[in-house]
């Protein structure tokens, strides 16, 4: 029996070189180990991508829509203060001012709606129970219930949000009590007390012009929110065209690579499989045909060719 060497000394013997099957599936192995980290990479960045624009269609874009609805109202209330006191001057149509002092307290409502959803969302029971329910009900009326579902803002946004309905209070507040001189000043003329009138007229438009420096207020907090809504949808979009990017420039290297290796596999196997066979056959043959008899070939599979029923060899 042949000497035997040292245990320790046997790491430091070289270890007998691998079949080509064994380097083949070692090879495949390990690329199919890198395409399922590259699959997991692509799937988990497919997720990602899928939970931004969620947040996105879910969370912000309801926001802006609020925002966009609170500002209409804002201005459509402006617009009804200019029109009545500076159209409506015939005491006769005192009647009109009620209609028209009736559709501000209505943007009043709608626009404390939009930022009572902001601040609290329009699925909480706290706006649920808003104004005594009205806030609630208004929102079913106007067909939002089922249709726009506001989360709750982030927190700078209900900031924002709470000194947007802060600023609006002293736009409505001034707002209505101009219209209310507004109407003194038309009962009085009708009545002909010109100077009641007069003095009626003045304290309306002094309220007017107090109600519109608190409204271009309201319009410029109304105005933060949506650049806070436009800076996180930047980022999550930026986010999202990374990601993309990333999974499009991951999938073409996977395919660079598997093609890669299916060139260097085909090469290989037909270069150990075939090409090299062949080649010391054909050199062995050589060296027979010069009468060298004792060439052997090395056999490195168990390959056996049996010839077919009633064939010789």
């Amino acid at each position: 029996m042949p000497p035997q060497a040292p245990a320790k000394l046997k790491r430091f013997l070289p270890r007998p070189p691998q079949s080509i099957g064994a380097k083949m599936l070692t090879a495949s192995g390990t690329v199919f180990l890198g395409t399922l980290v590259i699959v997991g990479a692509g799937i988990a960045s497919i997720l990602q991508i899928k939970s931004s624009t969620d947040v996105i269609q879910d969370v912000f874009v309801p926001i802006e829509a609020s925002v966009t609805r609170a500002d209409f109202m804002l201005r459509h209330g402006n617009t009804i203060l200019d029109k009545v006191i500076s159209d409506v001057t015939d005491p006769e149509e005192f009647g009109r001012v009620r209609e028209y002092e009736s559709q501000f307290k209505r943007t009043m409502l709608s626009f404390d709606m939009y930022i009572k959803a902001l601040m609290w969302g329009s699925g909480s029971s706290v706006f649920a129970n808003s104004s005594g329910g009205l806030t609630r009900a208004e929102w079913e009326i106007s067909g939002l219930g089922g249709n726009q579902i506001v989360r709750q803002a982030p927190d700078e946004m209900r900031v924002l949000a709470g000194q947007t309905d802060l600023y609006y209070s002293g736009f409505a507040n001034n707002g209505l009590r101009a219209l209310k001189n507004h109407k003194k000043a038309l009962h009085a003329e009708f009545l002909g007390r010109v100077d009641e009138a007069r003095e009626a007229r003045r304290e309306s438009i002094e309220f007017k012009l107090s109600a519109q420096e608190y409204e271009s207020l309201t319009r410029n907090r109304l105005g933060a929110i949506n650049s806070e809504v436009d800076v996180l949808i930047a980022g999550l979009l930026s986010d999202i065209g990374d990601r993309q990017w990333m999974i499009i420039s991951t999938w073409a290297a996977m395919t660079f690579g598997f093609f890669l290796f299916l060139i260097l596999f085909s090469k290989i196997f037909s270069k150990k499989i075939i090409v090299e066979p062949l080649m010391k056959l054909s050199r062995a043959a050589q060296a027979i045909g010069n009468e060298q008899y004792e060439t052997r070939i090395k056999k490195t599979r168990a390959v056996n060719f049996k010839p077919k029923p009633n064939q010789s060899i």
